[in-house]
């Protein structure tokens, strides 16, 4: 199987054919959507390991150019140097297959080829779960939108205020109450809207308001 690399990083190219030594892939090094477009005229089997930090142009390109007429018929795998969820869930819109650390382990790399070469997908773990929790996450919130209502109106302020980042003295001050007492709002409000603690509390209200 050829892989094409995409890539204007000499280090991330050593890296991948150091993690790729022994296996039977064909390597190719690219720098442009033309170079990846001339080499998958041959109908055969081939993955593109980009190297977005180096590559970005080039890889928005291809991948708008594949979205939009289907050609190259070619697996994309996505490595960052710096890698992001914001990122990985952009690009997993247009259809690539992977995304993941450009530096990573020898032994991910080859799972991550493995997983390419059967057309399947492969992400780091930790966006992975990541991404999960926020799916779980923004579906709760979605069965919750009108959870507020179920508040009384000092819950409903208790929460807002908490929701902005205020920490619970300064609550307290702010409503004449003891600290014990906007625990005790906060134990409520956290029982009916039916999650854990501040911090989902916080990414809740951002995504109802």
């Amino acid at each position: 199987m050829d892989i094409l690399i995409l890539s204007r990083s000499h280090s991330f190219e050593q890296h991948v054919k150091s993690a790729l030594e022994g296996e039977s892939y064909q390597l190719h090094l690219v720098s442009s959507r033309g170079d990846v477009i001339s080499r998958s005229r041959d109908n055969q089997d081939h993955i593109v390991l980009a190297h977005i930090s180096s590559c970005r142009e080039s890889l928005n390109n291809l991948l708008m150019e594949q979205k939009e007429t289907g050609y190259p018929q070619v697996r994309v795998g996505v490595a960052a140097d710096k890698p992001e969820l914001r990122e990985m869930l952009a690009l997993s819109r247009y259809g690539i297959h992977a995304y993941f650390n450009s530096y990573m382990a020898d032994i991910h790399y080859r799972k991550a080829l493995r997983h390419l070469g059967a057309g399947q997908t492969w992400y780091s773990p930790e966006l992975l779960k990541h991404a999960l929790e926020l799916a779980r996450l923004s579906t709760k919130t979605e069965i919750n939108q009108n959870a507020l209502n179920g508040l009384t109106d000092r819950e409903r302020d208790v929460a807002m205020a908490v929701g902005q980042g205020m920490n619970n003295k300064k609550v307290a001050e702010d409503f004449g109450v003891s600290e014990h007492i906007v625990n005790m709002y906060l134990t409520r409000i956290f029982e009916k809207l039916n999650i854990k603690d501040q911090v989902a509390l916080a990414i809740m209200l951002r995504r109802m308001y």
